[in-house]
């Protein structure tokens, strides 16, 4: 389990909290983490690259030795969902970084606002067998990524969603902002977000 860390904050975000460790309880018996041997990584790249080939979003030309990974996975932090020895899910988490934008920075072209205080999520993969459980995998990825911001002091992130995980992200309870226009990125219609802290009265 991953804590916030101890600090002087508005009593909404410790709200938020409460309300993610509710999420993540809500998913058992999955089990979040963060990948960080060898063996955790490579099924977090295999299982991205099974997805984006399963569901058209790339080719096996554009992946390497059947895993799907780029620049930004060197520093990035991988949150992952198990169910037992099974991965079920995983979202990554880019901190900001002086010399690299974040993700959708560089796909959509913008600037995400507070600049430097605001992370980069992203690909968000459920395993299909746990799909359309009541989203509880992506509930428990979504909650236990934004822990771990909050450890390290952030509150915003920033990334791409379609209308359909869009709309769900709001029904779990976070604060969205769409950025821009959709731009077709991964063979889908996306919208650059920005995600704040799960309103405990939009929770469903």
């Amino acid at each position: 389990m991953i804590d916030p860390a101890p600090a002087d904050e508005p009593r909404w975000l410790a709200t938020a909290d409460g309300l993610s460790r509710q999420l993540i309880t809500r998913a058992a018996p999955i089990r979040f983490t963060v990948a960080d041997r060898e063996k955790e990584l490579r099924a977090v790249f295999a299982l991205r690259h099974q997805t984006v080939v399963e569901e058209g979003w790339a080719t096996n030309d554009e992946t390497t030795d059947g895993l799907e990974r780029d620049e930004y996975d060197d520093h990035a932090s991988q949150v992952a969902a198990w169910d037992g020895d099974v991965l079920a899910g995983t979202l990554r988490v880019v901190f900001p970084r002086p010399d690299l934008p974040l993700p959708v920075e560089k796909s959509h072209g913008l600037v995400v606002e507070p600049h430097g205080e605001v992370v980069g999520a992203g690909r968000v993969i459920v395993a299909r067998p746990y799909r359309h459980q009541g989203h509880t995998v992506l509930g428990g990825l979504s909650a236990t990524a934004w822990l771990l911001m909050r450890q390290r002091g952030f509150r915003w992130a920033a990334g791409t969603a379609t209308k359909e995980i869009l709309d769900l992200f709001r029904r779990l309870g976070f604060e969205v902002t769409i950025l821009g226009d959709a731009q077709t990125h991964w063979g889908e219609e996306r919208y650059p977000i920005r995600m704040g802290a799960p309103d405990p009265s939009r929770w469903v």
